[in-house]
């Protein structure tokens, strides 16, 4: 969402001691919806699908890796929607690599904890804080 929203050339200027709680606030309210949604079609997902059984750890694993790649693949397709030119790069790895592991700690977070409000919150401020991570990241190399 951050590559369709936030083009690298609209980028505020930023360096390690200079931050705008603008920029702050855009990146982190960017992860922020994209990981409720995540987490809501996740949950939706286990309701749905598999309510009857439990999964073993490597249906998890695919699940997260599967769900990762299709927001990477939304993500990707509406930043290069009026592009002709599309390359592999590191950049595509890395959107699918964090898509991958945020939900893969929406998946296996929450089977620590007992507590309904800490198995929502927890996992989902992880995912959150792993994706603002990334979005500053993402911000210095394009600053």
């Amino acid at each position: 969402l951050e590559l369709v929203l936030i083009p690298p050339e609209t980028f505020p200027e930023m360096t390690a001691l200079t931050w705008s709680l603008g920029a702050v606030l855009i990146l982190t309210l960017i992860a922020l919806i994209e990981e409720t949604c995540k987490y809501l079609l996740l949950t939706q997902y286990f309701i749905r699908f598999s309510r009857e059984r439990l999964l073993v750890t490597s249906q998890k694993i695919f699940l997260g890796f599967v769900f990762g790649l299709g927001f990477a693949s939304l993500e990707l397709a509406l930043a290069y929607y009026n592009t002709l030119l599309f390359t592999f790069n590191s950049g595509l790895l890395g959107i699918i690599f964090l898509h991958s592991m945020t939900t893969l700690s929406l998946i296996f977070l929450p089977a620590w904890f007992r507590d309904t409000k800490t198995k929502i919150l927890l996992p989902l401020g992880a995912a959150i804080t792993l994706h603002l991570c990334y979005n500053v990241l993402l911000s210095f190399v394009l600053a």
